[in-house]
């Protein structure tokens, strides 16, 4: 009885929070973590949200804010049409009315199926979107062609505020103060797609094995001990008499897919030095060695590990049927196909690589930008700004706080850790810069494939490096010519 009044009180507090005049801020959302029930513990502090963004308070006079997107898909992110009753996509359309209503706008989403759309519309001198979202790597590159401008110069965007992550702002600056990208709260994209590495609680047991939080909180979470518990991680159950993806595995991967794995141990391929100008990052010859050799290991030397053959989703439903210990996939597992599962699972950050300090989140994204077309910068600035805002006030708290605390997670050391993840995610800038053919952040993908595998790092830099050279070039010359 009382999971059930509880539960009917968080319903009751979204529907009061969703009419009215769209006011009330994250205090209407709990933001707690869960008690032993999973009930949000009463009376628990949100002033991590309470946060103002010290915006003007401007009419606009009905103004059409267009948002160009890929295609319908990518609207859930940053655009809902209505109340429907779910937590994540009722907190988008609270945040949107309450940005409409404050600077009377209404936010629209366009859609350009092409990429190539992007840059022939702002070419052609036509002011048809205010902010535009797209894939990461080809964002970047339409960044360097002089169609997106430099966020640093557009007023009222704070990026001292914490819906511009640290890391991500950081890390999209590129030379002399340049950026033109945008990876924060203004979408939820980045957090669905922030990497983490979920377990099988139950197969924990009866392995006897101890869960590892403590060992996140302690900051010793590392690759050494994730490999041991993994190597070993196997049963023939299938039947076949073949390792196959019917058998019971400690770590499972798909092949040729490693996004975010070197982001997530800081391992950077392309570093500035001292003079801002881009470089490929020496240490790489002392690095990738054993890095390679440690995954090699677990995925090719060890009975543990498994990389299935062309199929992305595999691994999550092997996970997802209990076979496998580990999975290293994106958060949205959380709440997509794992909710619905009959084991218990927990979440922990990458495990820590040699001579990691902290943990590190690695991401992908549809990163937004602000075409030279823009016409009114105070008004772009403003609306782009409140809704980064909203976005972090009443979004995140809806995503974290309450779909993944009170609903998708198990256990309060998953939501601990959640706080780690969360506040260490980065986008890494070469990823978005580097191209696909140029660029030494696929290294693993292009040495650790299941036809021939090889930790030979030093022959593949030399086959590489003058056309990663050739690259890195090609964006500084770009930065120089662009403002």
């Amino acid at each position: 009885m009382k999971k059930m009044i509880a539960v009917l009180v968080l319903i009751l507090a979204l529907l009061i929070s969703c009419g009215g005049d769209g006011g009330g801020g994250p205090s209407d959302i709990t933001g707690g973590p869960a008690d032993d029930n999973g009930e949000a513990a009463a009376g628990e502090d949100t002033g991590k949200f309470d946060v103002a963004d010290d915006l003007p308070d401007i009419d606009f006079g009905g103004y059409n804010f267009r948002i160009y997107l890929d295609n319908e898909n990518d609207t859930e992110h940053v655009c809902a049409e209505e109340i429907i009753g779910e937590v994540v996509n009722d907190a988008v359309y609270k945040a949107n009315r309450t940005v409409e209503d404050r600077f009377n706008i209404k936010i629209s989403p366009l859609f350009y199926r092409s990429h190539n759309n992007i840059k022939t519309t702002v070419m052609a001198g036509d002011d048809a979107f205010d902010i535009v979202s797209g894939h990461d790597i080809s964002m970047g590159s339409l960044s360097l062609e002089n169609v997106f401008l430099n966020l640093y110069n557009i007023p009222h965007l704070n990026f001292d505020k914490p819906w511009w992550p640290k890391n991500n702002l950081e890390s999209l600056t590129l030379m002399n103060g340049k950026k033109y990208l945008i990876s924060n709260h203004i979408s939820f994209w980045w957090l669905d797609a922030t990497r983490v590495m979920f377990f099988n609680k139950n197969r924990f047991k009866d392995l006897g094995y101890e869960t590892p939080y403590q060992a996140v909180f302690d900051g010793t979470w590392t690759f050494d001990k994730f490999y041991e518990m993994s190597k070993d991680a196997y049963i023939n159950q299938s039947g076949t008499g073949e390792r196959d993806d019917g058998d019971f595995f400690g770590f499972v991967k798909s092949d040729g897919e490693f996004y975010c794995y070197l982001e997530s141990w800081g391992i950077q391929v392309v570093v500035k030095d001292e003079t801002e100008i881009l470089k490929t990052n020496e240490r790489l010859h002392e690095i990738m060695p054993d890095v390679l050799s440690k995954v090699y290991n677990l995925l090719f030397a060890s009975p543990g590990g498994y990389q299935t053959i062309n199929d992305y989703e595999l691994p999550n439903r092997i996970f997802a049927s209990g076979n496998s210990l580990f999975l290293f996939k994106e958060l949205s597992n959380a709440r997509g196909m794992l909710r619905e599962i009959g084991f218990d699972y927990g979440i922990l950050p990458m495990p820590k690589m040699d001579g990691q300090a902290e943990y590190i989140a690695g991401c992908t994204d549809r990163p937004y930008a602000i075409p030279i077309t823009a016409k009114n910068l105070e008004r772009t600035g403003i609306i782009t700004e409140a809704m980064s805002a909203e976005g972090y006030k009443e979004v995140l708290p809806a995503y974290y706080e309450i779909a993944l605390k009170l609903k998708y997670t198990h256990d309060d050391d998953s939501v601990r850790t959640l706080d780690i993840i969360t506040e260490s995610v980065v986008l890494d800038f070469w990823y978005i810069y580097g191209g696909n053919d140029s660029n030494m952040i696929w290294s693993l993908s292009e040495l650790l494939q299941n036809r021939n595998p090889s930790i030979d790092f030093a022959s593949y830099y030399e086959r590489i490096e003058s056309v990663q050279q050739r690259r890195i070039d090609q964006v500084v010359n770009a930065l120089r010519d662009m403002e």
